[in-house]
């Protein structure tokens, strides 16, 4: 989730944020699990590398789903290749976490 109102808002009622090892990754996103160490086999340096470099995605993960999200509506030319980068995501995400 990217950092802003509704995250503050939840960090004023507790909800803490994750911070990770990239000061600018934890200050452009705002990470939150019940389990902090499933958080950080998710968003490893390569993952947070990829969601740097392709800041337009939102990424939210709920139990066994995942969602993309962006901030603006696509058009029917830009789902192939979104499908595309949500297929690299899942090859990013280690494979231990889908046993």
């Amino acid at each position: 989730m990217r950092e802003g109102i509704f995250s503050k808002i939840a960090q004023a009622v507790g909800y803490d944020d994750i911070d990770f090892e990239s000061h600018e990754f934890s200050r452009k996103y705002c990470g939150r699990s019940k389990n902090k160490n499933f958080a950080y086999d998710i968003f490893h340096p390569r993952m947070i590398d990829y969601l740097l470099d392709n800041n337009d995605l939102i990424l939210e993960i709920d139990g066994p789903a995942l969602a993309v999200g962006f901030n603006v509506r696509l058009r029917v030319d830009q789902i192939r290749l979104n499908y595309k980068r949500l297929q690299q995501i899942c090859t990013l995400i280690p494979q231990y976490l889908f046993e």
